[in-house]
């Protein structure tokens, strides 16, 4: 992507968190203008820098969606300084960055349990100019005890309650911890952004910012922990979580169990939250994007969907599908087509399409994803 491309690109991406008031910080605004997304990641996730969603930087591990990241500086309330800030697991660097173009006289402490992903933030941050934030390879949820003067602590990866709750006594006066959490039963389902903060006295105030979907924090000792209480949880719920899953997400419940990348399945659960909540053109344009992107996965090289045709389909598509895959996908481009240029004198039916769309987004990654 040229330069001028990803210019207008983030500039789009700013102008929308402020018109949806995700951004209402001119310090949070001023950051994201400065600090340049695209070199915290690989070359081939470029194509969708500057799009509000997460991202995969390395392997599966994402970085947080552009509102996501808006919403975390808020809560944290930084100015200049100085502050120690203590950042549990890396999300490549980028949230890092922003941090320092806010906070410029606070040391900003980044923990990654995985060496890998270590090594790649590390350089995502020298390349960058950021080579003042450190990077250690620690297990983050122990680390949360080892830096005990951090007055800033920001977990980016999903933990339980219980793990807020026996910490945030731990934090030292005027500090203020942010996380994604849940409640053990309900894991990975229902998550809440948490904001605790500490005063000057020792009074601790613990507020909750909606809900997120986050992947488990990368630490060995909880997710060891998480997986033991979970069965556990599983054993004792047996059929009744199994039919709560099955009666809540229809379309979705069978996807969860294969292996499908995040963003894939994060696009389809999308869709199906637009439709519920009565986007019904926006739930099945996500729908189309959820299966090109499973296509894209596939594939050795970039296809333009934008130009996609039948012949090309018969051509790039024919040894990767089969046949009830390429009947399930030009199906889709059929409706994709009707939503975007129907005439508005004589509108389609979009609930009708909108739920063909998500049932056959659901039949084509369930095939895909159960050949593979």
């Amino acid at each position: 992507m040229d330069d001028y491309r990803i210019y207008e690109r983030k500039e789009a991406l700013i102008e929308d968190l402020l018109d949806n008031n995700y951004i209402f910080d001119a310090t949070v605004e001023a950051a994201m203008r400065k600090v340049p997304m695209e070199n915290f990641l690989p070359i081939d996730m470029l194509r969708l820098a500057y799009l509000d969603r997460p991202l995969p930087f390395w392997k599966d591990r994402p970085m947080a969606a552009p509102h996501i990241n808006a919403i975390f500086l808020q809560l944290l309330q930084l100015d200049e300084g100085p502050y120690e800030i203590l950042q549990l697991s890396s999300m490549s660097g980028y949230f890092a960055a922003l941090m320092s173009e806010i906070t410029r006289n606070s040391h900003i402490r980044i923990v990654e349990g995985d060496p890998e992903v270590a090594k790649v933030t590390r350089e995502n941050l020298k390349r960058s100019g950021y080579d003042n934030i450190e990077v250690i390879e620690m297990d983050p949820i122990e680390a949360l005890h080892n830096f005990p003067n951090s007055n800033r602590i920001v977990l980016c990866g999903a933990v339980s309650s219980s793990i807020i709750d026996e910490f945030s006594k731990e934090m030292p006066n005027n500090s203020i911890l942010i996380a994604p959490v849940f409640s053990m039963p309900l894991y990975p389902i229902d998550q809440d952004m948490v904001r605790v903060t500490k005063t000057n006295d020792g009074e601790i105030k613990i507020e909750s910012f909606g809900k997120v979907a986050f992947i488990l924090i990368e630490s060995e000792s909880f997710q060891k922990w998480a997986s033991k209480t979970q069965q556990l949880l599983f054993d004792q719920i047996g059929k009744s979580l199994e039919e709560y899953f099955t009666e809540t997400f229809p379309r979705e419940e069978p996807l969860l169990h294969l292996d499908i990348p995040n963003h894939i399945i994060e696009d389809y659960i999308a869709a199906n939250t637009l439709a519920k909540k009565g986007f019904k053109k926006a739930a099945i344009l996500q729908a189309i994007l959820a299966v090109k992107e499973s296509i894209q996965f596939f594939l050795d090289k970039q296809l333009d969907f934008t130009k996609i045709d039948q012949n090309l389909i018969q051509k790039d598509l024919q040894n990767l599908l089969n046949e009830e895959e390429l009947k399930d996908f030009e199906m889709l481009l059929d409706i994709e087509t009707y939503v975007i240029n129907y005439d508005y004198k004589n509108p389609p039916n979009l609930e009708t399409l909108a739920t063909m769309a998500l049932d056959i987004a659901s039949n084509f990654l369930e095939s895909r994803f159960k050949s593979q």
